[in-house]
Order: C-alpha cells, then structure tokens, then sequence
C-alpha cells in the first residue's frame, strides 16, 4: 500500500508554492511547525537550529501571509527545508533534497516486485500529473511490472 504516489517532490514543491491557488505549503508548513510545539519538541530542535529559525518561520507564516496568499506566493515549504530539513540530510539546498528524494523514488519504484495498484488523478490539486507521470509512466504500463497505474482525469487528491 502507498500513502502518497511516487511523486518529484521539486515538481510538487515548485507547484504548491508558485500556481496552486489553495495555501497547501503554508497549511502542511504550519502544521509541522504547531506539532513541534504542542509536542514540546520545539525547544529542542530549535536547541539543534537555532531559535531564530522559529522566529523567522512564525513571523513568515503569520495569518496575513495565508490571507495574501492568492496574490503574493512564498515557499514556506521549501524554507522549512532549507532551514530545518537539509541540516538534518547534509543537502546544501532544498532543490539537492528534492532531487535526491526524486532520484530514491525512482530507483525504489523500478525495484517494486510485488503487485501494486498506483491510482492517480490528474486533476489532483496537491500531486497534479505533471508531478508524477516520469517517475510512473504516461499510461497504464509502468516503469515496473508489478505496477498498474490507473489514471483518471478527475478525481482530486486523497
């Protein structure tokens, strides 16, 4: 079972951040940054990335932020790599993550031997097609032969 379709992470990245309408970055950012602090890890990974990382972080996801965004877009996904992420991975940007996630996706999904039903949209809103079809294939045959890709044009993201 999948929880997400293989997906390039620079593609669905660069998609959230620059055309997608709705705020997902700002949604899944804050998210990650509230669960640091009702859990009471805030204190130490700030202790591993320094307490101006959370500063700079609350202050770029303000709600005028999430108000504005559908005028003025912000990567405040890709800052929460740069800052917090590549620290932990040793890549030097958000773009050397992605990359390397995209690369492991690939090479992970050739090696699939077992049957798998990959079903995606391409009028999902997280995950478009543009995002995925390199790494699955443009058609029902996959780049494995474990793997059945069944695409609809409608469907959104799960």
């Amino acid at each position: 079972a999948a929880i997400s379709a293989p997906f390039d992470l620079e593609k669905a990245m660069g998609f959230l951040e620059k055309d997608q309408w709705f705020p997902y970055s700002f949604v899944n950012t804050r998210g990650i940054v509230d669960e640091y602090l009702l859990t009471g890890s805030r204190e130490i990974l700030a202790n591993e990335v320094g307490s101006a990382t959370f500063q700079m972080l609350d202050s770029l996801l303000r709600l005028r932020n999430l108000i504005i965004h559908p005028f003025v877009r912000r990567p405040y996904g890709s800052t929460w790599h740069e800052n917090v992420t590549c620290r932990f991975t040793g890549h030097e940007t958000p773009t050397h993550y992605y990359t390397s996630v995209v690369d492991l996706v690939k090479r992970a999904v050739a090696e699939v031997q077992i049957p798998f039903l990959c079903m995606l949209s391409d009028d999902d809103s997280v995950t478009p097609s543009h995002t995925f079809e390199h790494i699955v294939g443009h058609t029902a045959k996959a780049v494995s032969p474990s793997i059945v890709v069944v695409r609809t044009a409608r469907g959104g993201h799960c």
